[in-house]
């Protein structure tokens, strides 16, 4: 065996996940969440370019260890688990729950293989067997979605006040710096001082020396 034909094999295994003797597929989507929590740090173009790469990838390690195997998708090829669990997580805010729910979503997603991925499947060669999972991955992205849209984010407070105040604009900033120094004259020893001059003034004004 060549090397091309090793790294096809460990990478269309899901580096070794495939060879799981209870639920290969699960195995291999497990592996998936590693991809996943890989490409959270990168925006979206980012992240879709990771699964472009992923996909070609397993396309071409899939094709190569079935035709070596001599059998259309064999059970140990999970590098199609990998990509479609990326496909699943696309722009998802990363989360335990969101982990959790992709999960099973794709799994569920991977076994019904609702149309068209049972069509996709019927394709030759390495596309047919990642095609759909690719499909499965894209139906379940849209219910990850709409779960995780609830999930609570928690920030420092001083982080969220500094974005809440860089979203202000600057007739509200200098309404609030206004508001501030109204609330600095409320000071007990800035009213006093204020009050100093007043009887002074009031005798220039009735014409009395002030006493």
């Amino acid at each position: 065996m060549s090397l091309k034909q090793r790294l096809a094999l460990v990478f269309a295994t899901g580096f070794g996940s495939g060879y799981s003797p209870f639920a290969p597929g699960t195995a291999g989507s497990a592996v998936g969440l590693v991809f996943v929590w890989g490409m959270s740090f990168f925006g979206i173009f980012g992240q879709v370019a990771m699964v472009l790469v992923v996909t070609i990838l397993s396309m071409i390690a899939a094709d190569m260890v079935a035709r070596s195997m001599g059998l259309k998708d064999p059970g140990l090829i999970v590098a199609d688990e990998i990509a479609g669990m990326m496909v699943t997580m696309i722009a998802i805010p990363l989360s335990a729950k969101s982990l959790i729910l992709g999960f099973i979503l794709f799994r569920a997603m991977d076994v019904w293989k609702p149309p068209p991925a049972r069509q996709f499947e019927r394709l030759k060669g390495g596309i047919g067997i990642v095609a759909d999972d690719l499909m499965a991955g894209n139906n379940g992205i849209s219910g990850v979605g709409q779960f995780s849209v609830h999930d609570v984010q928690i920030r420092p407070a001083y982080a969220a006040s500094t974005d809440l105040d860089q979203h202000r604009t600057p007739a509200a900033r200098s309404g609030g710096a206004a508001k501030k120094r109204s609330q600095r004259g409320t000071d007990p020893v800035q009213q006093l001082r204020a009050l100093q001059p007043l009887p002074a003034l009031r005798a220039r004004r009735s014409g009395r020396p002030d006493q």
